[in-house]
């Protein structure tokens, strides 16, 4: 394979052009509605994702906490070069492959927000500690088993240093973490008896297993209740070693609500409170689209900063029309993100016949989506045509960032710019 050359070829581009092209691809010409690229193509706006780097700023300012995205949203080292020039106190990543990755990436800081479970997965990270003494790391327990599994693999190692940990805190029936205050007084316990190999540094919970919107906030509530009553406790029983506590919460649905509580807290050791949205930067369409909607009516002090806007966007052209008010566009389960909803039809275009994007026609609903083929119903008299090109949006960024090697970075006449790439 290497031999014949495949690594160059790339999704997207024309024949003309290969992945050696990239580092150049400003000067291309190349414009999505000019029929430029081979679609489907992934595109990311670039005016929404400078918008959201500005909102992003502006909250943690307003709320006085820090921020480590969430990087297996995209696994793009660019984005994450963003987030880092945007002042973010670390990245936080979900596997030992992920923290080798951002390393390479040159990121020095990693909260690992899970549990560092198997000999071949904490010879990564450790491996990692001891080449880089700037490298600073955290995972997450949760029992007096999981730390004493940790510790047993890291005894197996010669970490010069200790590891770095918080203990995880969970909803019942929902991911790890552990449930009540007996539990995690045991892991704490667990933690100093290992204290060896293990450096207890703080807390976390993740209250994104609640659904969005106000069913949800007497759950998330008790949540963050519990977390502040645990470092509470834990602190007056001196469980936590450093100079300071780190509480983490906030995924990309509850990060306000979260941010009020770990950055309002007082203890005898100052508090570093640290958030995880990972989806700001390109936000998305309809499920994070309507948590914007619920941030904003619970917390209207942030309605001067406006709100994040809808960055990532999958093209592709209309194929067929085989009956009245029945659509076929060649996109599938292959290019967009389907696990919460399915993609929405938002902007069409026509080449040479549009000054510009238009909406997509009113009243379309998306009736299945197969590997290669998106099926929309609508209204009859549409005025849509075969070869058009229709703009998707979606839900849920990260299953549709790992379905692409690169996506184009455009500017609002979708010219291409820039580009980036992921990792999966």
């Amino acid at each position: 394979m290497t031999e014949r050359g495949y690594d160059h070829l790339l999704k997207g581009l024309p024949f003309s052009h290969d992945r050696r092209a990239l580092p150049n691809i400003k000067n291309l010409g190349l414009n999505l509605l000019h029929d430029d690229l081979a679609l489907p193509a992934a595109v990311l706006r670039q005016s929404a994702i400078a918008n959201n780097r500005k909102w992003m700023r502006q909250f943690l300012q307003h709320a006085g906490v820090n921020i480590a995205p969430h990087g297996k949203t995209s696994l793009s080292p660019e984005l994450f070069q963003m987030q880092m020039q945007d002042g973010a106190w670390g990245m936080t990543a979900a596997t030992a492959h992920h923290v080798r990755l951002y390393w390479e990436f040159g990121i020095k800081r990693v909260l690992m927000a899970n549990q560092l479970v198997g000999q071949a997965n904490v010879g990564i990270v450790t491996s990692i500690l001891n080449l880089d003494p700037e490298f600073e790391f955290y995972c997450l327990v949760d029992s007096p088993e999981s730390v004493s599994d940790l510790a047993k693999n890291l005894k197996h190692t010669k970490l010069a240093r200790p590891l770095h940990i918080l203990i995880e805190i969970g909803a019942e029936g929902t991911r790890s973490g552990a449930r009540d205050l007996p539990a995690i007084m045991a892991t704490a316990k667990s933690c100093q008896e290992n204290s060896d190999v293990v450096q207890l540094c703080g807390l976390e919970i993740f209250e994104g297993v609640f659904a969005p919107g106000p069913n949800s906030y007497p759950s998330v509530n008790a949540l963050q209740n519990l977390l502040i009553e645990s470092a509470q406790t834990l602190e007056e029983g001196m469980c936590f070693r450093g100079d300071e506590i780190i509480l983490s919460a906030g995924g990309s649905v509850f990060f306000d609500m979260s941010a009020d509580v770990i950055g309002g807290q007082e203890l005898s050791k100052p508090i570093l409170p640290v958030i995880r949205s990972g989806c700001y930067i390109t936000h998305d369409s309809q499920h994070y689209e309507q948590a914007m909607d619920f941030i904003l009516e619970r917390s209207p002090d942030l309605r001067p900063f406006g709100r994040l806007k809808p960055a990532l966007e999958v093209w592709a052209h209309i194929q067929s029309m085989p009956e009245p008010g029945l659509v076929i566009a060649s996109l599938g389960k292959r290019d967009i993100s389907f696990d919460i909803r399915p993609p929405v039809p938002l902007l069409h275009y026509r080449k040479s016949q549009f000054d510009a994007v238009r909406p997509f026609p009113e009243n379309a609903q998306v009736k299945s989506l197969y590997d290669q083929h998106i099926v929309i119903e609508l209204e009859r008299g549409h005025g849509l045509q075969i070869g058009d090109l229709v703009g998707f949006g979606l839900s849920h960024p990260c299953t549709t960032f790992d379905k692409w090697r690169t996506l184009y970075v455009v500017n609002d006449e979708y010219e291409v710019i820039d580009y980036v790439e992921t990792f999966f």
